[in-house]
């Protein structure tokens, strides 16, 4: 799950651009994305808030530290803030 807030939407696009192919790649997908969440309790100050699913722990770290997706994670980086977390499902 990554929450993310974004300062430079020109600059993020070219991220948003390319990660969809990337998570793909390592077998996972996107479950849940929103620019505009109902917050239900609390404060909720990301601009974007996203849930990715993956086959394993292993399959989800293959993915993040990959090549591919650490040039994704600089320009994230230079266009945004981010929390990125990752959980383990219930059967």
């Amino acid at each position: 799950m990554a929450t993310v807030t974004i300062t430079d939407q020109d600059a993020y696009s070219a991220y948003r651009a390319g990660v969809g192919a990337v998570i793909a790649e390592h077998g996972g997908a996107v479950i849940a994305a929103s620019s505009n969440p109902t917050v239900l309790e609390g404060k909720w100050e990301a601009t974007s808030t996203v849930i990715l699913r993956f086959e394993s722990p292993a399959k989800a770290l293959a993915w993040y530290n990959s090549d591919a997706y650490q040039e994704l994670v600089r320009i994230r980086q230079t266009a945004a803030t981010s929390n990125f977390v990752m959980l383990e499902g219930r059967p």
